[in-house]
C-alpha cells in the first residue's frame, strides 16, 4: 500500500509541478476503478493492467472526442498507441503488483507510431465522474447513470385500444 500512495503522491507532484490538478476522474479509473475480467471472458492474457491501460485509453481517446494522438494513429490502424507518462505507470503497477501478464512498456515506445502522452492530455480530457465514496483505492463499482424520472417516452401512445 505504501507503493500505490508513494505512486499517487509522484503523480500528484507531477500535476502540481504543471499548474494542473490531477482529474477526479483519471483518480477513479487509477483506484477504484474495478478490473476484474469480464464475465465471458477466459483469456488469460486479460489480466488486470491490462484491463486498467484499456480503462485508460477509452478515457483518454473519447474524452479528447478523439483527438489525442489521432495523427500519430500506425497505417490500417484506427486508433493511436498510447505511452503514458513514467508515473502513471508506476501508479499501475504498484496497484496490481502480482498482475501476471506485464505490459511490454520498453517495446510499446520502440514501435513506429505511439503518441506521447503528458499531462496537459491527461488533465483536459473528459473522465468518467467518480461517485463510488472511495478514498481508500478499494473496489467501489463503476459510477452508475441515474434512472430517467420522465414517464414519457418518444413514441406516441393510443389509449383505450
Amino acid at each position: 500500500m505504501a507503493d500505490l500512495e508513494n505512486a499517487m503522491a509522484a503523480l500528484e507532484l507531477l500535476f502540481e509541478q504543471s499548474g494542473l490538478t490531477l482529474p477526479a476522474g483519471l483518480r477513479h479509473i487509477l483506484l477504484h476503478l474495478p478490473h476484474t475480467a469480464p464475465a465471458n471472458s477466459s483469456r488469460p492474457d486479460w489480466g488486470p493492467r491490462r484491463r486498467l491501460a484499456a480503462a485508460l485509453f477509452r478515457g483518454l481517446w473519447y474524452g479528447s472526442d478523439r483527438t489525442v494522438g489521432a495523427d500519430s494513429r500506425a497505417p490500417g490502424r484506427d486508433t493511436p498507441t498510447y505511452v503514458y507518462p513514467e508515473e502513471v505507470r508506476w501508479v499501475m503497477r504498484a496497484r496490481f503488483p502480482d498482475d501476471p501478464v506485464r505490459l511490454y512498456d520498453g517495446q510499446v515506445e520502440e514501435q513506429r507510431a505511439v503518441y506521447f502522452v503528458d499531462v496537459v492530455d491527461l488533465a483536459t480530457a473528459t473522465w468518467p465522474s467518480c461517485r463510488c465514496g472511495s478514498a481508500t483505492g478499494t473496489s467501489g463499482g463503476p459510477a452508475r447513470r441515474g434512472r430517467r424520472t420522465s414517464r414519457a417516452t418518444p413514441y406516441p401512445h393510443k389509449r383505450g385500444q
